[in-house]
């Protein structure tokens, strides 16, 4: 048989809201240790609002050469934002 698969992902322009745990949820992992293993959580990686700018800046990150050929004008600053490069 045929099996269709996609992916589904937000408009480009959909704004993420942090998601706000209740005070009473009890965290068993040490976040010391879970910290160290998450790449997301790294400095200069930090999490855009709006999905789209967020999907730019990851392909920005993962494919650095494809980005510099295509969109040379623009840069990804220490914090992850893009920016137009100066000059």
């Amino acid at each position: 048989g045929c099996r269709f698969r996609f992916f589904y992902n937000p408009r480009l322009e959909a704004r993420v809201e942090v998601l706000e745990l209740p005070d009473t949820l009890v965290w068993d992992r040490d976040e010391t240790a879970m910290m160290k293993e998450r790449r997301w959580k790294r400095q200069g990686n930090e999490m855009l609002r709006v999905y789209g700018r967020n999907a730019f800046k990851s392909l920005a990150r993962s494919h650095p050469r494809v980005f510099e050929r295509w969109h040379g004008d623009l840069m990804l600053d220490e914090g992850g934002q893009l920016k137009k490069r100066e000059g």
